[in-house]
C-alpha cells in the first residue's frame, strides 16, 4: 500500500518574539494518509489542524524565521509527503534537517478563498500560477477548462470568468480558489474548512465539486473540517 503522506512522532511549536518557549502546537502526531483516498481532519478550533496542513505542504517551517540550528527547539519527527521525506530530526546530529522534492506538489486551499485573488478577473487568476510554469499556451487554456468542469464552473461563462472573484458567490470564490490549485495539477490537495461561513446553497455546491473530484480524478484530498455531516458525506477516514 503507497502512502501520500506518513507523519511519525511530530512535535511543533512556533517560536516567540521574547524567546519564551511555549507549549507545543501539535504534540506526537502519527498519521498515515492512503493515496488517493480522502482524508477528513476535525478538532476544535486552536488544535492545529491548519498548522498541520502547513506542515505538509511544506509552508511550516519553511517560511517561519528560525536559525537552522535552533530548529530542533520547535520541531520534532518525520514527515514524508508522496515518499519524499519534507523534515525530520537526525538524531546524528540532533537537529532538524529539512529535505523535500521539487517534484511533489501539494495544493492548499485556505479557509479564506480571498487570501488566494488579487483583484484581476478570475480568468486571470487561475491562469496566472500556470503561466509562470513556462506551459505553452495552449495547455494552459487545457488545464484551466479541466480545472473548472471538475469544480462544475462552466469554462464558457463569460459572466463568472470575467470579473473579479471579489464580485462572485461565497460558493463560487471557494470553487474558482479550488480550480486555481486543480489546475497545477498537485499529487495532494488540502482543503482548510472549506464549507465554513458559507449559506446552505453555497455549501452544497462546494460539497458536490469535492464529491465530482473524488470521483473523477485519481488524487489525496485532505478535508479540515468542523461539520462532521460534511466529513461523513465526503471522507473515507476522519482522524
Amino acid at each position: 500500500m503507497k502512502y501520500a503522506v506518513e507523519i511519525s512522532n511530530l512535535y511543533w511549536r512556533f517560536p516567540t518574539v521574547t524567546g519564551i518557549r511555549r507549549d507545543y502546537t501539535l504534540k506526537d502526531i502519527n498519521l498515515k494518509i492512503r493515496e488517493g483516498e480522502t482524508f477528513g481532519i476535525t478538532g476544535p478550533t486552536g488544535s492545529g489542524k491548519t498548522t498541520l496542513c502547513y506542515i505538509i505542504a511544506g509552508i511550516v517551517p519553511r517560511k517561519i524565521d528560525i536559525p537552522e540550528d535552533k530548529i530542533s527547539l520547535y520541531l520534532r519527527g518525520s514527515v514524508s509527503v508522496m515518499g519524499q521525506k519534507l523534515l525530520w530530526v537526525s538524531e546524528r546530529k540532533k537537529k532538524a534537517v529539512l529535505s523535500g522534492s521539487p517534484d511533489v506538489k501539494v495544493g492548499l486551499v485556505r479557509q479564506d478563498p480571498e487570501s488566494h485573488f488579487t483583484g484581476v478577473p478570475t480568468i486571470t487568476e487561475i491562469m496566472g500560477n500556470l503561466r509562470s510554469t513556462g506551459l505553452g499556451h495552449k495547455e494552459i487554456g487545457e488545464r484551466v477548462k479541466h480545472a473548472l468542469e471538475l469544480v462544475k464552473i462552466d469554462p464558457s461563462s463569460q459572466k463568472s470568468l470575467d470579473i473579479p472573484p471579489s464580485k462572485l458567490s461565497a460558493g463560487e470564490k471557494q470553487r474558482i480558489a479550488i480550480a486555481g490549485c486543480l489546475a497545477m495539477k498537485p499529487d495532494i490537495l488540502i482543503l482548510d474548512e472549506p464549507t465554513s461561513d458559507l449559506d446552505p446553497a453555497s455549501k452544497r455546491q462546494v460539497i458536490d465539486a469535492i464529491s465530482y473530484l473524488k470521483k473523477t480524478e485519481k488524487i489525496t484530498i485532505i478535508i479540515v473540517e468542523q461539520d462532521q455531516d460534511v466529513l461523513r458525506e465526503l471522507a473515507d477516514r476522519v482522524a
